[in-house]
């Protein structure tokens, strides 16, 4: 079983990589740079997948000729889980206020069970808020009969 994580940021890929190693060691975590490359994964691993997190915002990416790579957004892989059955939640961890408002409906719209986490301070948002999220939708998919109406915020 994996999770997946949509950050650009090496330092939040850092931290996010020590949380899940100290608590959830039992599941692999591979994190994306890239919303095709996440959707290229997904498309063959959806159903090995336990959690789902995403970062709106993705800075633009160097192709290594000098050129700039947009790597898209947290929407496009949201998007495209949007056209999937639901199969585990989702985490949606971005400062970008609107646009996880529309991740967040795209999602639940398709039934797809949502928690966001508003990013503070600089990473100890990610040992607090973004673990505890990680938690509640790590048992809300251990145990599905319990699983609530809402989605969860975290701040």
């Amino acid at each position: 079983m994996q999770i997946c994580i949509l950050e650009d940021n090496r330092d939040r890929q850092s931290v996010m990589r020590d949380c899940l190693a100290e608590r959830f060691h039992q599941f692999e975590a591979i994190f994306f740079e890239d919303a095709s490359k996440m959707i290229g994964h997904l498309e063959a691993h959806l159903s090995g997948t336990i959690l789902v997190c995403l970062d709106h915002d993705l800075e633009l990416q160097s192709d290594g000729k000098g050129r700039a790579k947009d790597p898209g957004t947290g929407r496009d892989v949201a998007n495209w889980l949007a056209t999937r059955s639901p199969v585990c939640p989702v985490i949606l961890h971005s400062t970008n206020t609107v646009a996880v408002h529309g991740m967040q409906l795209a999602l639940e719209d398709q039934g797809w069970m949502t928690y966001r986490v508003t990013p503070h301070g600089d990473l100890e948002w990610i040992a607090t808020s973004w673990k505890r999220a990680v938690r509640d939708a790590l048992l809300q998919t251990a145990r599905p009969e319990m699983k609530p109406r809402r989605s969860k915020t975290a701040g």
